[in-house]
Formats: C-alpha cells, sequence, structure tokens
C-alpha cells in the first residue's frame, strides 16, 4: 500500500511539473495580430457611387475597361445660405490610384487657385496635355515638352484646361484636349469636362454653382 502510494505521489508531481511548464510557455506565446489592409475602391461597373474622402459620385463605366467617371467632386462643407462657391473648401485633393478623394499630404491631383480650378499633379508626377480625343489617348502621346507645372485658365501663350469668357463670366472645358499624368511607370488619361454642379452652370451669366468637378480618367 505505501509502495501504491509513493508512485502514485510521484506520478501527480510529474504531472503537475509537466502541466506548470505548458502554462508558462503558454503565457510566453503572444496572440497573432492580424491587420486588415485598406483596399482600394474599384467600384460595380454601371452602378453610381459616393466618392470616398469628398463629395460627389464615381462609377466605373459598363463598358470600357478601367474607366472611371467622376461627377460633381468637391471637399469640405457646403453652407447653403447664402449661396457661395467659396463655401467649399479652398483646396480639393483626389488619388486616381484608389479613386477617391486625398488630402495635403496624398494625393495625385490638386484643385486649387482662382475659383480652385488650377490643376497640379502630385508630388513625384508629371502633368502633361495632348489635343487629341480621349479615347484616341495612349501612353505613347506622352510628351515631357508639353508638361506645364499645373493647368488653368487657358490664354493667349498659357496653355489651360479651361476657357474663361470674360463677358459672361462662365468657365467652358477646351475641346479636344486630354490630360496626361505620369507617376512612375503608371500613367493616367484624364478629361476634365466641368466646373459647375451636375455639369452646366445654374445662370448664363456668372454661375454661382461652382467649383464641383467632372472628369473621366483611365489607366493606362
Amino acid at each position: 500500500m505505501k509502495k501504491f502510494t509513493i508512485y502514485s505521489l510521484l506520478w501527480i508531481a510529474v504531472s503537475l511539473m509537466v502541466f506548470t511548464s505548458c502554462e508558462q510557455n503558454n503565457e510566453e506565446i503572444e496572440p497573432l495580430k492580424l491587420e486588415s489592409a485598406k483596399l482600394a475602391y474599384t467600384g460595380t461597373p454601371g452602378v453610381e457611387e459616393n466618392i470616398t474622402n469628398g463629395g460627389g459620385t464615381i462609377e466605373l463605366d459598363a463598358s470600357v475597361t478601367g474607366l472611371y467617371h467622376v461627377r460633381d467632386f468637391y471637399q469640405g462643407e457646403i453652407n447653403p445660405e447664402p449661396t457661395d462657391p467659396h463655401d467649399r473648401a479652398s483646396t480639393y485633393y483626389f488619388r486616381l490610384t484608389d479613386n477617391e478623394g486625398g488630402n495635403d499630404t496624398s494625393f495625385d491631383l490638386k484643385f486649387t487657385g482662382r475659383a480652385t480650378a488650377n490643376i497640379y499633379p502630385g508630388s513625384g508626377s508629371t502633368l502633361a496635355y495632348v489635343d487629341k480625343s480621349f479615347s484616341a489617348v495612349t501612353a505613347s502621346d506622352y510628351d515631357a515638352n508639353k508638361e506645364q507645372a499645373y493647368f488653368g485658365n487657358n490664354s493667349g501663350s498659357t496653355i489651360g484646361w479651361y476657357n474663361y469668357n470674360f463677358l459672361t463670366h462662365i468657365v467652358t472645358a477646351v475641346s479636344g484636349r486630354t490630360f496626361i499624368l505620369k507617376k512612375g511607370s503608371d500613367y493616367y488619361k484624364i478629361k476634365f469636362t466641368s466646373i459647375y454642379e451636375g455639369g452646366a452652370p445654374d445662370s448664363p451669366y456668372a454661375a454661382t454653382d461652382f467649383p464641383y468637378f467632372t472628369f473621366d480618367y483611365q489607366k493606362l
């Protein structure tokens, strides 16, 4: 009986040692931490959706691969009374790479200056123009000789994306002009269409429904 008791006690002691060792090892193992990576918006073809980090909508074209339509893009708050285009932010940012609004440290396009209509490329990128229809433009149309720091009013020897009528104070996009953003080895073609909400001025003279940008773009 004593022999059985001694063996039993030894077995219990060994079991406790093993259990304690396993418990200590478990305490040393940190739980696996899973971090979810931010996925860029890609969109559902033919479905208009709200723009992330900004106002307006974005739609992936249902027929043309990788073609996006941006409508009435703006950033900032809108104060309906009084009607004043300067209620919005003085500068807008957009990321073509993520198909969403950007910020002052991360953007591919910056809209600023008079009527927020001077358009700059992001840091490390360049922006050039080509007088060719949007659908026909390819990456080979990029010409470094047609780069500019920014594009705004098209006047005299200054190449821009819009014409300004000094009699009516209305802005219209230059017809047949496409812009190409070069970012590293990537190229994006862009067609700026309108600065007005809904794509049209709310008055034939000195319209106030701006700046809401409408443009199309596609990675080449």
